[in-house]
């Protein structure tokens, strides 16, 4: 799967303030999938060649329900530089 800002639903959405269901772990192979589809679009948002080809916005981290997908996951990615 992959992220791109179409995905991404806004604020005016009301599925945003929709109550997110609990994963259990060990992930699913499909929640696992989505947190790496997550973190990859954090990453490569902040990876200014990559942003800009793909048209990212920058960000430090992504929640599954800005996707539309109502799970308690949420990816964050802070750089060390």
């Amino acid at each position: 799967m992959k992220i791109t800002n179409d995905r991404i639903i806004l604020d005016s959405d009301p599925r945003i303030r929709s109550k997110s269901e609990p994963v259990t772990l060990p992930l699913s192979k499909e929640d696992e999938e989505l947190l790496r589809a997550m973190i990859t679009y954090v990453r490569d948002s902040q990876d200014d060649e990559i942003a800009e080809r793909e048209g990212l916005r920058p960000a430090v981290g992504i929640a599954a329900i800005q996707l539309g997908i109502p799970k308690q996951l949420i990816a964050v990615s802070v750089p060390t530089e």
